[in-house]
């Protein structure tokens, strides 16, 4: 009995150090999970910072180049360039970048432009040739100062018995987001116009710089269906600039355009920037 109890005694501190040595190891472990966290948690920070910063310098590198394609661009100047959306390649801040530059007299003015000439457009997009007639119609009248709307067209009373809230402003578009607000428009139509029209030339269509077979025509119906515009100021251009850098993985864009007036009365304040996105 008396050798039992001191077994028993003699296994106490045992078992003790057992459980302290689990506890070492438990903490131990726990330890290493968490420093395995934080270095997990550090590598996705840096990962995520260095992201940040190839994002920050690929917008950066592509904002340049349209400044860069500006002074590049100014009419008169040796080696200026020409406005033909031709691909310019640069290096900034060793990186690369590539810039084109479009003079917007090239493009159907929807705040000049026929109802007809939209049509064209429109009808290349796979608009049926009524439908386009129709949304052209009503693309004029959305601007138009006239309070009687076009042939096919619509004013304030035909957006009323559309359901909608609003009619046209009766002014020229601010933006070509308006685009989608014209009855009978929608947004696949809008978007895929936007990128044939443009709110910013001056004077005569271009039908020598039209980008293709499609806007050539639409220019053509332009110059045939409305009063001869004003010859093209020789001072006066119309700029879109677009950019496209790169940075480790991040990809940056850049479109602009400017108005540039080259009037010796400006003193030296030639170009006004119209747009940035």
């Amino acid at each position: 009995m008396a050798g039992g109890i001191v077994n028993q005694a003699r296994g106490t501190p045992d078992r003790e150090r057992g459980y302290a040595l689990l506890m070492v190891l438990v903490a131990v472990g726990l330890v290493a999970i968490l420093l395995a966290q934080m270095e997990a948690g550090a590598r996705g920070a840096a990962k995520i910072a260095g992201g940040l910063h190839d994002r920050a310098e690929a917008q950066a590198v592509a904002d340049g180049a349209v400044w860069q394609a500006l002074w590049q661009v100014i009419p008169g100047r040796d080696g200026s360039w020409p406005a033909d959306t031709r691909i310019h390649p640069l290096t900034i801040g060793g990186q690369k970048v590539g810039v084109s530059i479009e003079d917007l007299a090239d493009r159907v003015n929807i705040n000049r432009d026929s109802a007809a000439a939209v049509a064209v457009l429109l009808a290349a997009d796979g608009v049926s040739g009524a439908d386009a007639a129709a949304i052209g119609a009503m693309i004029v009248d959305w601007r138009s100062l006239n309070p009687a709307k076009e042939n096919l067209g619509a004013k304030l009373p035909e957006h009323r018995a559309a359901g909608l809230p609003y009619g046209p402003p009766n002014e020229d578009y601010q933006n070509l987001a308006e685009l989608e607000l014209v009855l009978g428009m929608t947004p696949k139509i809008a978007r895929s116009l936007a990128h044939r029209v443009t709110i910013y030339s001056y004077g005569q269509p271009r039908l020598a710089a039209a980008r293709d077979r499609v806007e050539l025509d639409a220019l053509k119906t332009a110059l045939e269906t409305q009063p001869s515009p004003p010859l093209n100021a020789p001072s006066v251009f119309f700029y879109e600039i677009t950019s496209r850098a790169k940075s480790g993985a991040a990809t940056a864009f850049r479109d602009a355009v400017f108005r540039v007036d080259m009037n010796a009365a400006n003193q030296g304040k030639f170009w006004r920037l119209l747009d940035w996105n």
